[in-house]
C-alpha cells in the first residue's frame, strides 16, 4: 500500500489539516492500518464482519487525537466510550485475546507516528512533535483501556451466566435423577402402610422395590455428584423406562413402550437426556393422570430424534399449573431440549388425556455413531 502521511501542524498553531485532506488520510491510515493486522493473530480468530467494528474504532481514536491536538482541554465523550466497551465485548466474544488488542494498539500508534514524522520534515519542532506522540499514545491507551473494560464485563457476564446455568443444571439433574427415585420410595412405602392399614398381609414386594429404589437414589446422587450425566445408560432405552414403571408398580395405568431405529445412532447426551424427559413424561402420568394407558413411541433417524408420550388420564391446564408454580418437571424437559437445540412441547386439558412431544435435531455422525 502507499504510504500515508497526517499532516503535522505547524509550531505556531496546533491545527487539525483541511477536513479533505483529513478524509483521504484518514481512510488511508485506516487502510494500513487493517493491511498490517491482516497477518496477526486477529485476522485468524476474527470472522470478516468483524472488521467494520475495527475500523470504525480506530476513527474515533484518530478523531479523539485530533480534536486534543486543536483542544487540550477536550474531554471525550461517554458515547465515545461506550462504543469502546460495547466493541470489548465483541473482541471477547469472538475469543480475541487481551494481548492482541494490546498489539493493535501499538500497531496503531506506529503506524500514525511513521505519519507523523514523515509529514513534519527535518525542521519539524521537536517539541511539538513530542506533544503531538504524547497525546497521541494517550489516546490510544485511554481507548484500549475502555475496550479491555468492555472485554472484561463480558467475561464477568459469561461467567455469571454459566454459574446460573450450572446452578440450573444442578436443579435439573437432581429432580430428574433423584427425585424420581425418592418418588419411587414413598411410593411403594405408601402402598405398603395403605395394605397395612386395611387389615390386609402387607405385600413384601413393596419393601423390596422401596429398597430397590433407595439403591436408584443412592446411585443418582453419585451420578450427580461426579457430574457422570454423560455416561453411556447401562440399558436400552426402552429397557431402562420398563425398569422403571416396572418399579413404580401403577395400579391401573398399562404402558406401551417402542423405540425405533438404532440407538447407538444416538449422541450419549442425547440418549441421557431422551430417557430423562421419557421417564419424567412417565413418571406424571402414573403419579398424577389417573390414566388406563400411556404410549411411548420413540423414532430415531439420521438427522433427528423424536418422541411422543401419550396419556388418556384426567388431563390438566397446562397454563393453570405454570401460574401456580408447579410446572418444574415440565420448564426441566423443555430446558433440556433447548439445550440440544430441540424442543418439547406439552398438550393437555382437564378429562382430555395429556401429549408430549419431544424432537431433537442430531448433527452428522461419522458412520452413523457417535
Amino acid at each position: 500500500m502507499s504510504n500515508s502521511t497526517y499532516a503535522l501542524p505547524p509550531a505556531a498553531s496546533i491545527q487539525p489539516p483541511p477536513a479533505n485532506r483529513d478524509m483521504q488520510q484518514r481512510i488511508d491510515i485506516v487502510d494500513e492500518f487493517e493491511f498490517r493486522l491482516g497477518v496477526s493473530e486477529i485476522s485468524r480468530t476474527t470472522d470478516p464482519g468483524f472488521w467494520p467494528q475495527v475500523r470504525a474504532q480506530v476513527s474515533m481514536i484518530l478523531d479523539d487525537c485530533l480534536a486534543k491536538i486543536s483542544d487540550p482541554d477536550f474531554v471525550p465523550s461517554q458515547e465515545t466510550r461506550a462504543a469502546a466497551n460495547d466493541f470489548g465485548s465483541e473482541v471477547a466474544k469472538r475469543s480475541v485475546r487481551p494481548n492482541d488488542v494490546l498489539d493493535a494498539g501499538s500497531v496503531l500508534f506506529e503506524l500514525v507516528s511513521e505519519s507523523f514524522l514523515q509529514d513534519a520534515g527535518p525542521t519539524a519542532a521537536p517539541r511539538r512533535l513530542v506533544e503531538m506522540l504524547r497525546i497521541l499514545e494517550r489516546t490510544i491507551s485511554e481507548h484500549v483501556t475502555a475496550i479491555l473494560d468492555g472485554y472484561e464485563r463480558n467475561l464477568l457476564e459469561r461467567a455469571a451466566h454459566s454459574k446460573a446455568e450450572d446452578w440450573r443444571r444442578l436443579a435439573r439433574d437432581i429432580h430428574d435423577w433423584v427425585g424420581n427415585s425418592v418418588s419411587l420410595v414413598a411410593r411403594n412405602l405408601d402402598l405398603y402402610q395403605l395394605e397395612q392399614s386395611r387389615g390386609d398381609e402387607p405385600s413384601t414386594d413393596r419393601i423390596v422395590r422401596a429398597r430397590a429404589a433407595v439403591d436408584d437414589v443412592l446411585e443418582a446422587t453419585r451420578r450427580v455428584i461426579s457430574d457422570l450425566r454423560h455416561q453411556e445408560p447401562a440399558t436400552c432405552i426402552s429397557h431402562a423406562l420398563s425398569r422403571f414403571v416396572e418399579a413404580a408398580k401403577p395400579e391401573r395405568t398399562r404402558s406401551h413402550i417402542v423405540v425405533r431405529g438404532e440407538e447407538a445412532q444416538l449422541p450419549l447426551d442425547h440418549r441421557d437426556a431422551l430417557f430423562v424427559m421419557l421417564r419424567e413424561c412417565l413418571r406424571n402420568t402414573i403419579r398424577h393422570a389417573d390414566a388406563e394407558n400411556v404410549a411411548v413411541s420413540v423414532d430415531i433417524e439420521p438427522k433427528s430424534v423424536r418422541a411422543i408420550v401419550i396419556d388418556d388420564g384426567v388431563g390438566f391446564d397446562v397454563d393453570a399449573v405454570h401460574r401456580a408454580g408447579l410446572a418444574y418437571g415440565l420448564d426441566s424437559m423443555r430446558e433440556r431440549a433447548a439445550l440440544l437445540g430441540g424442543k418439547a412441547t406439552i398438550t393437555s386439558a382437564p378429562d382430555s388425556g395429556t401429549t408430549v412431544e419431544i424432537s431433537l435435531p442430531l448433527g452428522v455422525v461419522d458412520g452413523c455413531r457417535n
